[in-house]
């Protein structure tokens, strides 16, 4: 991001930063992505990069309540807008092979998160949708970690696995959310906050 830019809405100013993309070569600039050479954000809206694809947040207008927060999934090695979302999410997550996951965390709503998202990662559509609803009895999750078709996260139950292509639930009861799972393991933190290795999901 190039910072420094700020966009004037009454007495109150937007953050505005530039998305360049580098070459992993040379380290030269190849592309450069934001209207008018700009995005609003506070430096940290790049959510996830893939090998090819860029998730990034553009947060919400403060003074312009019609500019609301969005998600825009780019091509990663020209910068090219794909697909832009008007959902609001600050983290996601990629199972390394067909699908993303993306919510709100926790601690930024008042009840927890309040959606989760699946998407697939090649063309960044929205696959499924998880909507915290009492009255329903759904719950969305806060996303963690995912691996191979399963995303791992908490929700206002405690820990459990989603299926990364439905978001159907897997296990709602796996013991612990792990920060890192691969094809055989997933390590995390379980009960008394102890290191805690277990199978990761097939």
């Amino acid at each position: 991001y190039d910072e420094g830019l700020e966009e004037e809405y009454g007495d109150g100013a937007v953050g505005l930063q530039t998305l360049r993309g580098l070459d992993v070569d040379s380290g030269e600039i190849v592309w450069e992505y934001g209207e008018d050479g700009a995005v609003r954000n506070d430096g940290s809206n790049a959510l996830l990069v893939t090998s090819d694809r860029v998730f990034l947040r553009e947060d919400a207008n403060a003074f312009d309540l019609e500019e609301e927060a969005s998600l825009h999934v780019l091509d990663a090695a020209s910068g090219e807008l794909i697909v832009e979302h008007a959902i609001d999410v600050e983290q996601c997550v990629f199972d390394g092979q067909h699908h993303v996951a993306c919510s709100l965390p926790s601690n930024t709503t008042l009840y927890g998160p309040q959606n989760t998202f699946g998407l697939d990662a090649a063309t960044g559509d929205v696959l499924w949708e998880l909507t915290e609803d009492e009255d329903a009895g759904t719950l969305a999750a806060e996303v963690v970690t995912a691996w191979h078709g399963a995303v791992y996260g908490r929700s206002a139950n405690g820990a459990l696995v989603l299926d990364a292509a439905t978001g159907d639930v897997l296990h709602s009861d796996p013991g612990m959310v792990p920060l890192y799972v691969d094809q055989r393991l997933a390590i995390g933190a379980g009960e008394d906050d102890l290191l805690t290795v277990a199978p990761a999901v097939e």
